[in-house]
C-alpha cells in the first residue's frame, strides 16, 4: 500500500482530516438519523471527484469510479477495499473494472461487473 493510502485509511479511522496531493478526506456530521445517535459522514476525494463515502454509525461504505477508470482510482478504491471490505478488490480485465471476492475455503470466487458504484455494510456487498 502507497503512503498516502496508508494516510488516508488512518484519516478515516482517527476521524481527521487529509489533503495530501490528490486525495482529500473531509468528516461531516450528518442529520440525525433514526436507530443512529451521531453519523458522521466521511468523504473521500480524489482530484477533487468523489470516490468513496464512510458513514461510520452504520458501518458502510459507499465506492465510485466517478466515470474515471484510472490506476490511481482503482489502487484508492482497493486501499479501501482491504480496509473496509477484505477480501474483496477492483480488478481490471480486458478494458472492464470487476468486483472480485477472493475464494474461501470452498473456492468459490465472486466475480461482479462493477458498475460504478458498490456499497459495503459490514465487509458485505449489499448494492452494486
Amino acid at each position: 500500500m502507497r503512503k498516502i493510502e496508508q494516510a488516508l485509511i488512518n484519516a478515516l479511522r482517527n476521524q481527521e482530516n487529509l489533503n495530501k496531493g490528490n486525495t482529500s478526506v473531509e468528516h461531516f456530521q450528518d442529520i440525525k438519523t433514526p436507530g443512529f445517535e451521531t453519523d458522521v459522514i466521511s468523504e473521500v476525494r480524489l482530484h477533487g471527484n468523489l470516490i468513496a463515502e464512510f458513514n461510520r454509525a452504520a458501518n458502510a461504505i459507499t465506492f465510485y469510479d466517478c466515470g474515471w477508470r484510472s490506476v490511481t482510482t482503482k489502487s484508492r478504491l482497493n486501499a479501501l477495499l482491504s480496509e473496509f471490505a477484505p477480501g474483496w478488490s477492483v480488478v481490471q480485465r480486458s478494458s472492464e473494472w470487476l468486483l472480485v471476492k477472493s475464494p474461501a475455503r470452498d473456492n468459490h470466487r465472486i466475480q461482479l461487473p462493477f458498475n460504478g458504484c458498490a456499497t459495503f455494510r459490514g465487509g458485505n456487498l449489499i448494492r452494486d
